[in-house]
């Protein structure tokens, strides 16, 4: 049977007018959705506008990550060669959210000897290893430190898949609520206090601890918060500035989805929390978007190919050419679905491509999609 077309949708969404001014372009949505290609492409379209861009990404597609000049490098910028002459500077950058921790550990500690200690602390390692746990504050650490060196004109963040869409944002205002909370002080109460873990009677559990694990556990532990207590007012300055950073005019969400209901979805619940916060939303990107000409049914095709191919080599293009049309007309129906409801947005489509990008060359066939107006000149 074949497809009813469905009403035509049109991208309303135009990369080049939304991110003109941008300083910080985040990119959010769930796992799967083509996130970090976009952001590349994104980025590669900006810098071949003449601007200067750092791409910030989580975890690219290892023959991209290749293409791209990451392999083997951990949390250090890395200018990707843009042969053809372009006037501005992509640069990508991929989020080793240990080493962002280890720097973090260097900046804040009272000293080159405190830092160390800590460094070295089985439970800090534990902790800084435990990419799932730390990965939203690293990004946005990460993010913070890319500005502050005034080396790019914008600084582009592939977020990381998160089970609560914001997550990352509310990182350093939790961890800094966690250093600064009461459980902690009173695990780091002094003796004097005579209630705190450290206080009266911790010597003899550090010391049964010790003779069972045969591992001073304890006064790692004791180590590790501690010198997170101190470095508390870093932390909580950290989490002021990316609040005003997230708030500025120049910082603008794009988020990205699938033509999948489940997709579009979160990227409605995540654009209603955005709503509720003072934050410039720039639109919804679409990816794998399966276009077909809606006009010529199954029948039509079979008698156009049957003018040039036999029948049953006909037939099957014909049936093929049914199937694409109607998997076009289902994600056209997904995508109005979800601009009709309440809050309508700006939205840019970009089509299913025939082959996965995994270097320069796709990264422009995709900007040809994300960018449909040609650089100047």
């Amino acid at each position: 049977m074949s497809a009813d077309p469905a009403p035509a949708l049109t991208s309303t969404l135009h990369l080049d007018e939304t991110l003109a001014d941008a300083r910080v372009v985040v990119l959010a949505g769930g796992g799967g959705v083509g996130k970090t290609t976009t952001a590349a492409g994104i980025g590669l379209g900006m810098a071949r506008r003449g601007r200067r861009v750092c791409v910030l990404t989580i975890d690219p597609a290892r023959r991209l990550a290749d293409a791209l000049g990451l392999e083997g490098v951990a949390d250090e910028p890395v200018q990707v060669p843009l042969e053809d002459g372009a006037d501005g500077e992509l640069w990508v950058v991929m989020l080793d959210a240990k080493s962002t921790w280890d720097g973090l550990i260097r900046k804040y500690a009272d000293s080159d000897e405190a830092a160390e200690r800590v460094l070295q602390n089985r439970v800090y390692k534990e902790f800084s290893g435990a990419v799932a746990g730390t990965q939203e504050y690293t990004a946005v650490e990460k993010l913070h430190e890319l500005l502050q060196s005034g080396r790019w004109d914008v600084v582009l963040l592939d977020t990381p898949p998160t089970r609560n869409a914001l997550d990352f944002l509310d990182a350093p205002q939790r961890l800094h609520a966690f250093i600064d909370s009461k459980a902690l002080q009173l695990l780091l109460k002094p003796a004097s206090g005579g209630i705190g873990l450290i206080g009266r009677g911790a010597g003899m559990f550090t010391g049964l601890l010790k003779r069972a694990l045969g591992v001073d556990l304890l006064s790692d532990l004791i180590e590790f918060f501690g010198v997170l207590g101190g470095m508390s007012q870093g932390f909580s300055d950290r989490a002021r500035a990316v609040q005003a950073l997230m708030a500025e005019p120049r910082t603008v969400f794009l988020l990205v989805a699938a033509p999948l209901p489940e997709s579009l979805a979160e990227a409605a619940r995540f654009r209603s929390i955005l709503r509720g916060r003072d934050i410039h939303y720039g639109g919804l990107v679409v990816n794998r978007v399966t276009r077909a000409d809606q006009d010529d049914d199954e029948a039509a095709v079979r008698t156009a190919f049957g003018a040039h191919l036999d029948e049953d080599v006909a037939t099957r293009a014909a049936a093929m050419h049914e199937r694409v049309r109607s998997q076009a007309a289902h994600d056209t129906a997904m995508v109005t679905a979800h601009l009709a409801a309440p809050g309508e947005e700006r939205v840019l489509l970009v089509p299913q491509l025939a082959e996965d990008v995994h270097d320069v060359a796709g990264l422009d066939r995709l900007g040809a999609h994300l960018y449909p107006v040609p650089v100047p000149g």
